[in-house]
Protein backbone atom coordinates (compact mmCIF):
# COMPACT_ATOMS: atom_id res chain seq x y z
CA UNK A 1 0.00 0.00 0.00
CA UNK A 2 1.46 3.56 -0.98
CA UNK A 3 1.52 6.32 1.53
CA UNK A 4 -1.56 7.92 -0.79
CA UNK A 5 -3.59 4.72 0.30
CA UNK A 6 -2.54 4.15 3.61
CA UNK A 7 -3.28 7.55 4.88
CA UNK A 8 -6.87 7.27 3.21
CA UNK A 9 -7.04 4.46 5.12
CA UNK A 10 -6.20 5.83 8.11
CA UNK A 11 -8.54 8.68 8.31
CA UNK A 12 -11.22 5.93 7.15
CA UNK A 13 -10.08 4.00 10.18
CA UNK A 14 -10.08 7.23 12.68
CA UNK A 15 -13.84 7.72 11.69
CA UNK A 16 -14.82 4.49 12.70
CA UNK A 17 -12.90 4.19 15.95
CA UNK A 18 -14.80 5.06 19.16
CA UNK A 19 -13.58 8.50 20.27
CA UNK A 20 -12.15 9.11 23.82
CA UNK A 21 -14.99 10.59 26.03
CA UNK A 22 -14.41 13.81 27.42
CA UNK A 23 -14.47 12.05 31.21
CA UNK A 24 -10.91 11.10 30.53
CA UNK A 25 -10.04 15.27 30.83
CA UNK A 26 -8.22 14.82 34.72
CA UNK A 27 -5.95 16.75 36.57
CA UNK A 28 -8.12 20.24 36.44
CA UNK A 29 -8.16 20.12 32.65
CA UNK A 30 -11.39 20.14 31.13
CA UNK A 31 -12.77 20.62 27.30
CA UNK A 32 -16.22 21.49 26.86
CA UNK A 33 -19.04 19.28 25.22
CA UNK A 34 -18.56 20.79 21.80
CA UNK A 35 -14.75 20.04 22.01
CA UNK A 36 -13.60 23.48 23.09
CA UNK A 37 -10.87 23.94 25.40
CA UNK A 38 -11.45 25.82 27.98
CA UNK A 39 -9.73 29.13 27.91
CA UNK A 40 -9.42 28.68 31.91
CA UNK A 41 -7.23 25.10 32.34
CA UNK A 42 -8.15 25.27 36.19
CA UNK A 43 -12.15 25.71 36.09
CA UNK A 44 -14.24 22.85 37.15
CA UNK A 45 -17.17 21.89 35.37
CA UNK A 46 -19.47 19.02 34.15
CA UNK A 47 -17.82 17.80 30.72
CA UNK A 48 -20.11 15.38 28.82
CA UNK A 49 -20.05 14.13 25.33
CA UNK A 50 -17.18 12.50 23.13
CA UNK A 51 -13.51 14.06 22.51
CA UNK A 52 -12.07 14.48 19.18
CA UNK A 53 -8.21 13.20 18.98
CA UNK A 54 -7.02 16.72 17.68
CA UNK A 55 -8.83 18.11 21.49
CA UNK A 56 -7.16 15.08 23.33
CA UNK A 57 -4.21 16.37 21.57
CA UNK A 58 -4.51 19.85 22.34
CA UNK A 59 -5.46 19.02 26.32
CA UNK A 60 -1.99 16.98 26.76
CA UNK A 61 -0.53 19.99 25.63
CA UNK A 62 -2.37 22.38 27.61
CA UNK A 63 -1.49 19.74 30.67
CA UNK A 64 2.50 20.16 29.37
CA UNK A 65 1.79 24.17 29.89
CA UNK A 66 0.26 23.89 32.69
CA UNK A 67 3.19 22.16 34.28
CA UNK A 68 1.63 18.24 34.61
CA UNK A 69 3.98 16.48 32.04
CA UNK A 70 2.18 13.19 33.43
CA UNK A 71 -1.12 14.01 32.68
CA UNK A 72 0.09 15.14 29.22
CA UNK A 73 1.84 11.72 28.58
CA UNK A 74 -1.03 9.81 29.80
CA UNK A 75 -3.84 11.71 27.57
CA UNK A 76 -1.20 10.99 24.92
CA UNK A 77 -0.18 7.09 25.33
CA UNK A 78 -4.14 6.61 25.72
CA UNK A 79 -4.72 8.23 22.37
CA UNK A 80 -1.56 6.08 20.87
CA UNK A 81 -2.87 2.66 22.07
CA UNK A 82 -6.82 3.36 21.57
CA UNK A 83 -5.57 4.07 17.59
CA UNK A 84 -2.20 2.10 17.73
CA UNK A 85 -2.46 2.62 13.72
CA UNK A 86 -2.81 6.03 14.11
CA UNK A 87 0.32 8.11 12.50
CA UNK A 88 -1.13 11.11 13.81
CA UNK A 89 -1.37 9.82 17.20
CA UNK A 90 1.66 8.07 17.18
CA UNK A 91 3.52 11.33 16.33
CA UNK A 92 1.66 13.48 18.78
CA UNK A 93 2.80 10.92 21.24
CA UNK A 94 6.52 11.04 20.31
CA UNK A 95 6.54 14.62 19.91
CA UNK A 96 5.58 14.91 23.82
CA UNK A 97 7.45 12.47 25.31
CA UNK A 98 10.15 13.87 23.61
CA UNK A 99 9.75 17.32 24.81
CA UNK A 100 9.56 15.54 28.39
CA UNK A 101 12.88 14.43 28.04
CA UNK A 102 11.90 10.44 27.65
CA UNK A 103 13.47 9.87 24.86
CA UNK A 104 13.59 5.79 24.88
CA UNK A 105 9.45 6.35 24.80
CA UNK A 106 9.76 8.79 22.09
CA UNK A 107 11.97 6.01 20.46
CA UNK A 108 9.09 3.51 20.60
CA UNK A 109 6.61 6.11 19.29
CA UNK A 110 8.58 7.34 16.59
CA UNK A 111 9.80 3.56 15.69
CA UNK A 112 6.02 2.68 15.41
CA UNK A 113 5.24 5.54 12.70
CA UNK A 114 8.11 4.13 10.84
CA UNK A 115 6.57 0.73 10.38
CA UNK A 116 2.88 2.35 10.01
CA UNK A 117 4.60 4.33 7.04
CA UNK A 118 8.56 3.08 5.92
CA UNK A 119 8.39 6.12 4.17
CA UNK A 120 7.65 8.83 6.99
CA UNK A 121 10.64 11.57 7.31
CA UNK A 122 9.18 13.01 9.81
CA UNK A 123 9.28 9.89 11.51
CA UNK A 124 12.52 8.70 10.61
CA UNK A 125 13.30 12.55 11.71
CA UNK A 126 11.73 12.39 15.20
CA UNK A 127 13.49 8.64 15.51
CA UNK A 128 16.94 9.84 14.74
CA UNK A 129 16.33 13.11 17.47
CA UNK A 130 15.29 10.33 20.28
CA UNK A 131 18.56 7.96 19.03
CA UNK A 132 21.01 11.18 19.34
CA UNK A 133 19.40 12.50 22.73
CA UNK A 134 20.23 8.84 23.98
CA UNK A 135 23.50 8.74 22.90
CA UNK A 136 23.17 6.10 20.12
CA UNK A 137 24.89 8.60 17.74
CA UNK A 138 25.98 5.77 14.64
CA UNK A 139 22.14 4.66 15.20
CA UNK A 140 21.13 8.41 14.72
CA UNK A 141 23.10 9.23 11.79
CA UNK A 142 22.32 6.88 9.80
CA UNK A 143 18.82 7.16 11.16
CA UNK A 144 19.40 10.78 10.10
CA UNK A 145 20.73 9.97 6.32
CA UNK A 146 17.42 7.94 5.77
CA UNK A 147 15.31 11.11 6.96
CA UNK A 148 17.02 13.52 4.48
CA UNK A 149 16.90 10.64 1.48
CA UNK A 150 13.10 10.87 2.01
CA UNK A 151 12.49 14.52 3.05
CA UNK A 152 15.68 16.51 1.91
CA UNK A 153 13.65 19.60 2.08
CA UNK A 154 12.31 19.35 5.89
CA UNK A 155 14.69 22.61 7.57
CA UNK A 156 13.79 21.45 11.04
CA UNK A 157 15.42 18.10 9.94
CA UNK A 158 18.27 19.11 8.35
CA UNK A 159 19.05 21.68 11.47
CA UNK A 160 18.24 18.97 13.82
CA UNK A 161 21.11 16.45 11.71
CA UNK A 162 23.14 19.39 11.47
CA UNK A 163 23.31 20.32 15.34
CA UNK A 164 23.61 16.50 15.87
CA UNK A 165 27.00 16.77 13.89
CA UNK A 166 28.29 19.13 15.38
CA UNK A 167 27.69 17.82 18.79
CA UNK A 168 29.29 15.16 17.36
CA UNK A 169 32.47 16.93 16.91
CA UNK A 170 31.94 16.66 12.92
CA UNK A 171 30.80 20.28 12.30
CA UNK A 172 32.57 19.88 8.58
CA UNK A 173 30.31 17.50 7.74
CA UNK A 174 27.28 19.54 9.71
CA UNK A 175 27.42 22.27 7.38
CA UNK A 176 26.13 21.44 4.15
CA UNK A 177 23.01 20.24 6.04
CA UNK A 178 23.30 23.77 8.19
CA UNK A 179 23.55 25.58 4.81
CA UNK A 180 20.50 23.73 3.37
CA UNK A 181 18.12 24.67 6.38
CA UNK A 182 19.16 27.89 6.39
CA UNK A 183 18.57 28.18 2.68
CA UNK A 184 14.78 26.76 3.95
CA UNK A 185 14.32 28.96 6.53
CA UNK A 186 16.92 31.75 5.70
CA UNK A 187 14.90 33.74 8.47
CA UNK A 188 14.92 31.63 11.52
CA UNK A 189 17.92 32.75 13.68
CA UNK A 190 18.31 28.47 15.05
CA UNK A 191 19.24 27.94 11.83
CA UNK A 192 21.40 30.09 11.33
CA UNK A 193 23.19 29.94 14.94
CA UNK A 194 23.73 26.28 14.68
CA UNK A 195 25.53 27.28 10.80
CA UNK A 196 27.69 30.00 12.65
CA UNK A 197 28.30 27.38 15.74
CA UNK A 198 29.43 24.62 12.91
CA UNK A 199 31.84 27.11 10.52
CA UNK A 200 33.25 28.30 13.77
CA UNK A 201 34.51 25.30 15.03
CA UNK A 202 35.82 24.48 11.69
CA UNK A 203 37.84 26.95 11.99
CA UNK A 204 35.81 29.05 9.15
CA UNK A 205 35.62 31.89 11.40
CA UNK A 206 35.34 34.74 8.67
CA UNK A 207 31.89 33.32 7.60
CA UNK A 208 31.51 32.35 10.53
CA UNK A 209 31.03 35.37 12.26
CA UNK A 210 29.03 37.18 9.78
CA UNK A 211 26.58 34.25 10.45
CA UNK A 212 26.58 35.02 14.25
CA UNK A 213 25.38 38.36 13.92
CA UNK A 214 22.17 36.65 12.43
CA UNK A 215 21.41 35.07 15.73
CA UNK A 216 21.23 37.54 18.27
CA UNK A 217 19.47 38.69 20.48
CA UNK A 218 20.49 41.69 19.42
CA UNK A 219 18.78 45.24 21.13
CA UNK A 220 16.84 47.77 19.85
CA UNK A 221 17.26 51.56 20.56
CA UNK A 222 16.01 54.90 18.93
CA UNK A 223 19.84 55.64 18.48
CA UNK A 224 20.69 53.76 15.11
CA UNK A 225 22.83 50.27 15.27
CA UNK A 226 26.80 50.71 14.00
CA UNK A 227 27.45 49.68 10.73
CA UNK A 228 31.21 49.60 11.45
CA UNK A 229 32.15 53.28 9.48
CA UNK A 230 34.72 55.46 11.39
CA UNK A 231 32.30 57.31 14.46
CA UNK A 232 34.46 60.04 14.91
CA UNK A 233 34.24 61.09 17.96
CA UNK A 234 30.49 59.45 18.40
CA UNK A 235 29.75 57.39 21.29
CA UNK A 236 29.04 53.93 21.30
CA UNK A 237 27.65 51.82 23.75
CA UNK A 238 28.99 47.84 23.86
CA UNK A 239 26.38 45.36 25.80
CA UNK A 240 26.94 41.91 26.26
CA UNK A 241 23.68 39.47 25.79
CA UNK A 242 26.02 36.06 26.62
CA UNK A 243 28.16 34.40 29.35
CA UNK A 244 31.01 35.52 31.13
CA UNK A 245 33.61 34.09 29.27
CA UNK A 246 31.93 35.54 25.89
CA UNK A 247 32.62 38.94 26.98
CA UNK A 248 35.74 38.11 28.57
CA UNK A 249 37.28 36.71 25.34
CA UNK A 250 35.96 39.50 22.98
CA UNK A 251 36.21 42.73 25.50
CA UNK A 252 39.93 42.73 23.55
CA UNK A 253 37.74 44.28 20.44
CA UNK A 254 37.18 47.34 22.74
CA UNK A 255 40.62 49.49 21.70
CA UNK A 256 39.66 48.57 17.88
CA UNK A 257 36.63 50.31 18.30
CA UNK A 258 38.41 53.46 20.05
CA UNK A 259 40.79 53.26 17.12
CA UNK A 260 37.44 53.93 14.46
CA UNK A 261 37.01 56.98 16.62
CA UNK A 262 34.40 55.84 19.00
CA UNK A 263 34.08 56.85 22.60
CA UNK A 264 33.11 53.50 24.34
CA UNK A 265 30.76 52.90 27.05
CA UNK A 266 30.54 49.59 28.03
CA UNK A 267 27.99 47.13 29.23
CA UNK A 268 28.93 44.23 31.52
CA UNK A 269 27.82 41.61 33.91
CA UNK A 270 28.30 42.49 37.52
CA UNK A 271 30.91 40.09 38.66
CA UNK A 272 33.07 42.00 35.50
CA UNK A 273 32.32 45.58 36.47
CA UNK A 274 34.97 46.33 38.57
CA UNK A 275 38.20 44.30 36.54
CA UNK A 276 36.77 45.85 33.25
CA UNK A 277 36.58 49.22 34.57
CA UNK A 278 40.16 48.89 33.49
CA UNK A 279 40.80 48.20 30.60
CA UNK A 280 41.65 50.41 27.76
CA UNK A 281 39.72 52.31 25.82
CA UNK A 282 36.68 52.02 28.05
CA UNK A 283 35.61 55.74 28.68
CA UNK A 284 32.80 54.43 31.33
CA UNK A 285 31.48 50.63 32.67
CA UNK A 286 28.25 50.17 33.39
CA UNK A 287 26.50 47.34 35.02
CA UNK A 288 23.81 45.67 32.88
CA UNK A 289 20.23 46.67 33.86
CA UNK A 290 21.05 50.30 35.42
CA UNK A 291 20.29 53.38 33.70
CA UNK A 292 22.24 54.00 30.35
CA UNK A 293 24.03 57.56 30.02
CA UNK A 294 23.48 59.17 26.21
CA UNK A 295 24.97 57.61 23.37
CA UNK A 296 24.93 58.25 19.53
CA UNK A 297 25.04 54.22 18.13
CA UNK A 298 25.40 51.09 19.28
CA UNK A 299 26.32 47.09 19.20
CA UNK A 300 26.55 43.88 20.62
CA UNK A 301 30.14 42.99 21.55
CA UNK A 302 29.64 39.52 20.00
CA UNK A 303 29.29 41.36 16.67
CA UNK A 304 32.37 42.99 17.24
CA UNK A 305 34.85 39.82 15.21
CA UNK A 306 32.33 40.52 12.15
CA UNK A 307 32.91 44.04 12.28
CA UNK A 308 36.58 44.24 11.95
CA UNK A 309 36.83 40.93 9.06
CA UNK A 310 38.50 38.31 11.68
CA UNK A 311 40.31 36.23 10.13
CA UNK A 312 42.74 33.57 12.00
CA UNK A 313 45.69 36.09 11.44
CA UNK A 314 43.55 39.07 12.06
CA UNK A 315 42.19 37.78 16.02
CA UNK A 316 43.83 40.28 18.57
CA UNK A 317 46.38 37.86 20.37
CA UNK A 318 48.14 41.03 22.32
CA UNK A 319 47.80 39.68 26.23
CA UNK A 320 47.63 40.53 28.42
CA UNK A 321 44.95 42.70 27.73
CA UNK A 322 43.45 42.69 31.05
CA UNK A 323 45.52 43.79 34.52
CA UNK A 324 44.47 42.71 38.33
CA UNK A 325 44.10 45.04 40.66
CA UNK A 326 47.86 46.00 42.32
CA UNK A 327 46.46 45.90 45.24
CA UNK A 328 44.89 42.90 45.57
CA UNK A 329 47.29 41.31 44.02
CA UNK A 330 49.71 42.07 46.72
CA UNK A 331 46.83 40.79 48.95
CA UNK A 332 46.78 37.66 47.54
CA UNK A 333 49.92 37.00 47.29
CA UNK A 334 51.08 37.32 50.85
CA UNK A 335 48.12 35.36 51.74
CA UNK A 336 49.74 32.00 49.90
CA UNK A 337 53.25 32.73 51.26
CA UNK A 338 56.39 31.70 50.03
CA UNK A 339 56.05 27.93 49.84
CA UNK A 340 59.14 27.00 47.41
CA UNK A 341 56.28 25.09 45.41
CA UNK A 342 54.83 25.57 41.84
CA UNK A 343 51.70 26.48 42.49
CA UNK A 344 48.91 25.50 40.40
CA UNK A 345 44.94 26.93 40.50
CA UNK A 346 42.48 24.35 39.89
CA UNK A 347 38.71 25.17 38.21
CA UNK A 348 36.60 22.07 37.72
CA UNK A 349 33.09 23.02 37.15
CA UNK A 350 31.48 25.82 35.02
CA UNK A 351 28.21 27.23 35.74
CA UNK A 352 25.05 24.52 35.96
CA UNK A 353 23.23 26.76 33.85
CA UNK A 354 24.69 26.17 30.95
CA UNK A 355 23.55 23.32 28.89
CA UNK A 356 26.41 21.56 28.59
CA UNK A 357 27.83 21.77 31.70
CA UNK A 358 27.45 17.91 32.86
CA UNK A 359 30.07 17.50 30.00
CA UNK A 360 32.28 20.19 30.49
CA UNK A 361 32.81 20.01 34.63
CA UNK A 362 34.72 16.92 35.82
CA UNK A 363 34.22 15.67 39.73
CA UNK A 364 36.93 16.87 41.75
CA UNK A 365 37.96 13.51 43.02
CA UNK A 366 38.89 12.59 39.20
CA UNK A 367 41.85 15.22 39.20
CA UNK A 368 42.88 13.32 42.17
CA UNK A 369 45.93 11.94 40.47
CA UNK A 370 47.72 15.62 40.15
CA UNK A 371 47.88 16.46 44.07
CA UNK A 372 50.37 13.80 44.45
CA UNK A 373 53.07 15.55 42.19
CA UNK A 374 55.83 16.09 44.25
CA UNK A 375 57.07 19.73 44.10
CA UNK A 376 53.71 21.68 43.45
CA UNK A 377 51.44 22.81 45.21
CA UNK A 378 47.29 22.71 44.00
CA UNK A 379 44.88 25.21 45.30
CA UNK A 380 41.26 25.49 44.74
CA UNK A 381 40.16 28.53 42.19
CA UNK A 382 36.52 27.27 42.36
CA UNK A 383 33.35 28.74 43.33
CA UNK A 384 29.35 27.63 43.71
CA UNK A 385 27.97 24.65 44.47
CA UNK A 386 31.11 22.24 43.19
CA UNK A 387 33.52 23.57 45.71
CA UNK A 388 31.80 21.71 48.39
CA UNK A 389 34.07 18.44 46.56
CA UNK A 390 36.93 20.03 47.78
CA UNK A 391 35.82 18.93 51.53
CA UNK A 392 37.64 16.16 52.59
CA UNK A 393 40.31 16.42 49.69
CA UNK A 394 44.14 17.73 50.07
CA UNK A 395 42.95 20.19 48.28
CA UNK A 396 43.24 24.14 49.80
CA UNK A 397 39.25 25.77 47.53
CA UNK A 398 40.14 30.16 47.51
CA UNK A 399 37.24 29.86 45.75
CA UNK A 400 34.49 30.50 48.84
CA UNK A 401 37.35 33.47 49.93
CA UNK A 402 36.32 35.52 45.71
CA UNK A 403 33.84 37.56 45.67
CA UNK A 404 33.87 39.01 41.95
CA UNK A 405 36.18 38.43 39.12
CA UNK A 406 38.19 41.31 40.19
CA UNK A 407 39.34 38.97 42.99
CA UNK A 408 39.89 35.99 41.09
CA UNK A 409 42.13 38.30 38.58
CA UNK A 410 44.25 38.82 41.36
CA UNK A 411 44.89 35.28 42.52
CA UNK A 412 44.89 34.08 39.13
CA UNK A 413 47.80 36.48 38.64
CA UNK A 414 50.04 34.92 41.35
CA UNK A 415 49.67 31.63 40.33
CA UNK A 416 52.10 29.73 38.36
CA UNK A 417 49.37 28.18 36.00
CA UNK A 418 46.13 27.56 36.19
CA UNK A 419 43.94 24.09 34.72
CA UNK A 420 40.74 24.70 34.57
CA UNK A 421 37.62 23.17 32.53
CA UNK A 422 36.01 25.42 29.79
CA UNK A 423 34.81 28.47 32.13
CA UNK A 424 35.10 32.10 32.92
CA UNK A 425 38.46 31.42 34.79
CA UNK A 426 40.28 29.89 31.83
CA UNK A 427 39.11 33.46 29.68
CA UNK A 428 39.97 35.13 32.66
CA UNK A 429 43.16 33.58 32.89
CA UNK A 430 44.20 33.51 29.08
CA UNK A 431 43.26 37.50 29.29
CA UNK A 432 45.79 38.05 31.78
CA UNK A 433 48.38 35.98 29.99
CA UNK A 434 49.06 33.64 32.77
CA UNK A 435 49.95 29.75 31.49
CA UNK A 436 46.80 28.21 31.39
CA UNK A 437 45.92 24.72 30.49
CA UNK A 438 42.04 23.77 29.25
CA UNK A 439 40.72 20.69 29.57
CA UNK A 440 38.20 20.06 27.10
CA UNK A 441 35.57 17.85 26.66
CA UNK A 442 34.09 16.18 23.33
CA UNK A 443 32.22 17.87 21.89
CA UNK A 444 34.06 20.97 23.37
CA UNK A 445 32.42 24.66 22.67
CA UNK A 446 33.08 26.15 18.89
CA UNK A 447 35.57 28.73 20.37
CA UNK A 448 38.26 25.87 20.68
CA UNK A 449 37.86 24.36 16.87
CA UNK A 450 38.86 20.84 16.17
CA UNK A 451 41.90 18.97 17.24
CA UNK A 452 44.31 22.01 17.91
CA UNK A 453 46.79 22.17 21.24
CA UNK A 454 46.82 25.54 21.40
CA UNK A 455 44.32 28.78 21.00
CA UNK A 456 44.30 31.30 18.00
CA UNK A 457 42.41 33.80 21.17
CA UNK A 458 45.38 32.92 23.83
CA UNK A 459 48.75 32.65 23.26
CA UNK A 460 49.65 31.22 26.87
CA UNK A 461 46.86 28.39 26.93
CA UNK A 462 47.42 24.79 26.10
CA UNK A 463 44.19 22.33 25.59
CA UNK A 464 44.01 18.89 26.79
CA UNK A 465 40.72 17.66 25.18
CA UNK A 466 38.98 14.41 25.64
CA UNK A 467 39.62 11.14 23.25
CA UNK A 468 36.00 10.44 24.02
CA UNK A 469 32.77 12.14 25.74
CA UNK A 470 33.11 12.21 29.65
CA UNK A 471 36.63 10.06 29.42
CA UNK A 472 38.21 12.82 32.23
CA UNK A 473 40.96 9.79 33.22
CA UNK A 474 42.99 9.43 29.61
CA UNK A 475 43.08 13.77 30.11
CA UNK A 476 44.33 13.58 33.63
CA UNK A 477 47.00 11.04 33.11
CA UNK A 478 48.26 13.26 30.09
CA UNK A 479 48.32 16.49 32.24
CA UNK A 480 50.03 14.55 35.26
CA UNK A 481 52.76 13.09 32.69
CA UNK A 482 53.24 16.56 31.47
CA UNK A 483 53.86 18.39 34.98
CA UNK A 484 55.90 15.57 36.08
CA UNK A 485 58.06 15.88 32.97
CA UNK A 486 58.53 19.78 33.09
CA UNK A 487 59.76 19.18 36.32
CA UNK A 488 58.67 22.85 37.63
CA UNK A 489 60.49 25.34 39.42
CA UNK A 490 58.49 27.88 41.29
CA UNK A 491 57.71 31.15 39.55
CA UNK A 492 59.43 32.19 36.78
CA UNK A 493 60.72 35.91 35.52
CA UNK A 494 60.76 34.88 31.21
CA UNK A 495 57.84 32.88 29.99
CA UNK A 496 60.31 32.56 26.68
CA UNK A 497 62.88 30.38 28.35
CA UNK A 498 60.64 28.46 30.83
CA UNK A 499 59.69 25.03 30.09
CA UNK A 500 55.94 25.67 30.68
CA UNK A 501 55.88 27.65 27.74
CA UNK A 502 56.32 25.09 24.73
CA UNK A 503 56.92 25.43 21.52
CA UNK A 504 54.14 25.96 20.14
CA UNK A 505 53.33 29.21 22.20
CA UNK A 506 54.42 32.65 20.31
CA UNK A 507 56.74 34.34 22.47
CA UNK A 508 57.22 37.77 20.79
CA UNK A 509 55.41 40.39 22.60
CA UNK A 510 55.03 38.07 26.04
CA UNK A 511 54.41 39.14 29.48
CA UNK A 512 56.82 38.38 31.78
CA UNK A 513 55.09 36.48 34.89
CA UNK A 514 56.56 38.26 38.11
Amino acid sequence: MNRAARRAAERTTRKAQPRPRADLAVDGLHVSADDTLLADPHAVIPVAGPVSLDVLHRLSAAAIAAGKPETARGLLHLAAVGLPDSLVAQMALGGALEKLGDHDAAEAAFERVTVLDPEHAVGYYGLARALGARGEMARAIATFRRAVALGPDEWSGRYNFGVLLTNAGRPRDAIPHLRRAVALAPTLPAARHALSTALLAAGELEEGWREARWCGPWRQYAQSAWDGRALEGRTILLYQEHGLGDTLQLCRYVPLVVARGGRVILEVQQPLVRLLGRLPGAERVVLAGEPLPPFDTHDAVMSLPARFGITPGTIPRAVPYLAADAGLVADWRARLGVSGLFTVGLTWAGNLSNVNDVNRSVPLAALAPLTGIPGVRFVGVQKGPAAEQAAGLSLENLGPQLGNLDDTAALVSVLDLVISVDTSVAHLAGALGVPTWLLLSTPCDWRWELERESSPWYPSMRLFRQERPRAWAPVVERVAAEIARLRPAPRFEDPGESPWWPGYVDREGLPKVV
